[in-house]
């Protein structure tokens, strides 16, 4: 009686798999090394967010993964995007706003972009929203700036605006596919200026956001109640921006999804 050798199979190598799991890999390396506009590494409940939206060829900007202190940020995750090349100055008088606040402050012109003092970034920020109320008009109830743009600055836009379409999608699938199984409240995109950002918690976003443009005091409750309450809705925030993670990495490596196709 001859006894047969157990055989054993290797799994053949799936080439498209393979691409798709060194791309990612680099990308968690660049991540691993990348810094917040305060010089800061990204909070680690954010980071594979990060990854897989950098997989997929969407541009992130900042990011943070969501705190209950007033002095660390929004009471929610989120993600910004902003399409590559983006000129930085792209309307005549927008220099200007910005070399006023850097003499104000006495800081260099860069260190007021890279976000090195807080309130003098924002009041940069402020000041262009002002700027831009000036040249508003108003006709037939529309209202528009009236800004000279640069034409590299136009084509930038184009590039900017298909990357908001691609957000859109991928947050109305995944938005709907929730709603479905009821599992989490919905994503919400929001836009300031030419910033995209993702993230959960429109309300608490949005409060937290007026706070710091317009310096309306705390966005935090005073009531330790209430103070509790946002406390739990910061860990569904969060909750959701890991359902929204484990979704975009379904997407990548889904057979749809063609990274031969992406702009490096």
């Amino acid at each position: 009686m001859s006894i047969e050798k157990p055989t054993t199979e290797t799994k053949p190598v799936d080439p498209e798999r393979q691409a798709k799991e060194e791309r990612l890999q680099r990308a968690r390396s660049e991540v691993e090394s990348m810094r917040d506009r305060e010089g800061k590494l990204l909070d680690n409940g954010i980071k594979e967010t990060v990854v897989h939206c950098m997989a997929l060829g969407l541009p992130t900007e900042q990011s943070c993964e969501g705190h209950l202190e007033q002095d660390k940020g929004f009471p929610t995750p989120w993600v910004s995007f902003k399409a590559l090349g983006r000129p930085t100055w792209w309307y005549e008088g927008q220099k200007e706003i910005w070399e006023e606040v850097a003499r104000e402050y006495g800081m260099l012109l860069e260190d007021v972009q890279s976000f090195a003092n807080e309130k003098a970034y924002y009041e940069a920020q402020k000041r262009e929203g002002d700027f831009m109320r000036v040249h508003k008009t108003e006709e037939d109830g529309v209202e528009e700036v009236s800004l000279i743009m640069t034409p590299e600055y136009q084509e930038w836009q184009k590039k900017n605006e298909a990357l908001k379409n691609r957000l859109q999608n991928l947050m109305k699938e995944f938005n709907l596919s929730g709603n479905i199984k009821g599992t989490h409240k919905e994503l919400v995109l929001t836009e300031d200026g030419d910033t995209l950002t993702l993230h959960p918690g429109a309300v608490d976003y949005q409060r937290h956001f007026d706070a710091k443009i317009h310096e309306e005091g705390s966005a935090r409750p005073d009531n330790p109640e209430d103070y509790k309450a946002l406390g739990v809705r910061l860990h569904e925030y969060q909750d959701e921006m890991k359902d929204f993670n484990s979704f975009l990495e379904a997407c990548y490596f889904s057979r749809g999804f063609d990274i031969s196709a992406l702009e490096e």
